[in-house]
């Protein structure tokens, strides 16, 4: 038998060890390998691993959203792939009601698969949800991804003919992070939609 047999062999008597005695330490385990294959675009490896995780823990609502994130990847960021990632991103909706990265996700995946009704939707719950978390936490905690999700929400607004939705949407940013009408991709992006900040218009001089 070739050494890397034998090898491969050690290692799944061992996993399947640690499996039986302490299954939660070994589904920790898992989920962090599949997180690092998935960092270093080792797709394959990581839905496999993935996969394995929600066969231990079926309501591991991370897990399901990186799934979605890793088979949407797997078609290149596709239609194909659009569709198979969401009921990955439903299923870790289900298991986790709270997690409002999963909702992000969903309302992304709707609004590039042409539904922008259910994309607002999942995008205005992603919200609740984190700005609840931020007034719930002892000490104030910022998502520091909230900010391009009210860019996409603004956008979504925008390309379906409701530009007072998407200054709105804008109001609600400035008003929760201040410091945004710094910054040039917000200046950007608001110039380039002749939306408002403060009664002002910033326009796109250059691109």
């Amino acid at each position: 038998m070739a050494i890397d047999k034998i090898i491969e062999n050690i290692q799944r008597e061992t996993e399947a060890k640690i499996k039986q005695i302490a299954p939660q330490i070994f589904h920790d385990v898992l989920f962090q390998k599949a997180l690092t294959y998935q960092r270093d675009e080792l797709l394959e490896t990581a839905k496999e691993l993935y996969e394995k995780v929600v066969e231990i823990n079926p309501h591991n609502s991370s897990a399901y959203n990186n799934l979605g994130n890793v088979v949407k990847a797997l078609e290149s960021e596709g239609v194909e792939g659009l569709k198979k990632a969401l009921p990955y991103y439903e299923k870790a909706i289900a298991c986790g009601p709270g997690n409002e990265i999963a909702h992000r996700n969903l309302g992304d995946a709707y609004y590039r698969l042409g539904i922008p009704e259910k994309a607002i939707e999942s995008y205005n719950k992603a919200f609740e949800i984190a700005i609840q978390k931020e007034n719930a936490a002892q000490q104030k905690s910022f998502n520091p991804a909230i900010p391009g999700w009210y860019l996409e929400l603004a956008e979504i607004y925008v390309t379906s003919g409701k530009k007072e939705e998407a200054q709105r949407v804008i109001d609600n940013l400035i008003k929760s992070r201040p410091g945004v009408v710094n910054d040039p991709h917000f200046k950007k992006f608001v110039g380039t939609h002749g939306l408002k900040t403060d009664q002002k218009v910033y326009l796109v001089t250059e691109v």
